[in-house]
């Protein structure tokens, strides 16, 4: 999916982060940014900056460790942090409990560590002719991600839903499960997240295969001039 969306980034898969840092190092035409996902707990490689993204829904100063909790390492690991970010905050988030949520953080974090804000914003489904559809279009439903109910939540607002197939997050999906659902709903449109629709439309036949609609996310952010200013002070290009 990030492949597609930014066809001049080179990308490399290695479940250790060492192993993916050195090959980078050894090509030709070095990059000016090499932007780890996921680094945090794979202390081999330390980096420039560190964001540490915090789950507005499940904010680790309310977590615990597991198998308790969601958490990789104690809370006090955010002091690690050069820069955090909420994410997912709802679109009625009220910004005047925003010193709330940070002073939390920073009881983790020490009181000097940036603490920005940001939303998904979930755009107009598109098929592979880049089609949209209209208000009110009845339609099928399919998502394996964290969160269902927020995805649902969305598209109901300009879509009538007759059934959302939830899966968990990651699900690793089969031409069963797609042929299933295609004969159940062999004429109705299917709006799924656009990390699904790379799993899925190849299940698809050239015939049906405009069925098949992605709702891509747009992340908005609270002040995101001064978080690029503050990169550029930690000399990110």
């Amino acid at each position: 999916m990030l492949y597609k969306r930014f066809p001049l980034t080179r990308f490399v898969l290695a479940e250790k982060r060492i192993i993916a840092y050195n090959y980078i190092l050894s090509r030709k035409n070095q990059p000016n940014i090499i932007l780890f996902d996921d680094l945090y707990q794979h202390r081999s490689v330390k980096p420039k900056v560190n964001i540490l993204l915090c789950d507005f829904e499940h904010p680790f100063y309310n977590d615990f460790l597991m198998p308790l909790g969601r958490l990789r390492e104690r809370r006090i690991g955010a002091k690690r942090a050069d820069i955090i970010i909420v994410t997912k905050i709802p679109e009625d988030f009220n910004y005047s409990e925003q010193n709330e949520t940070t002073e939390q953080i920073h009881q983790y974090s020490g009181e000097n560590t940036p603490v920005f804000y940001a939303f998904f914003k979930t755009l107009t489904p598109v098929n592979h002719l880049n089609n949209t559809l209209k208000d009110k279009t009845k339609v099928v439903l399919l998502s394996a991600i964290a969160n269902n109910a927020s995805f649902r939540n969305s598209i109901s607002k300009h879509y009538f839903v007759k059934k959302h197939f939830e899966f968990s997050d990651h699900h690793f999906y089969t031409a069963f499960q797609l042929h299933k659902i295609l004969k159940a709903f062999p004429d109705t449109p299917i709006i799924c997240t656009e990390k699904d629709y790379y799993k899925i439309i190849g299940f698809f036949s050239d015939e049906n295969r405009h069925l098949c609609y992605f709702a891509g996310l747009k992340v908005e952010m609270k002040e995101e001039a001064k978080l690029f200013d503050l990169l550029k002070k930690l000399n990110i290009p």
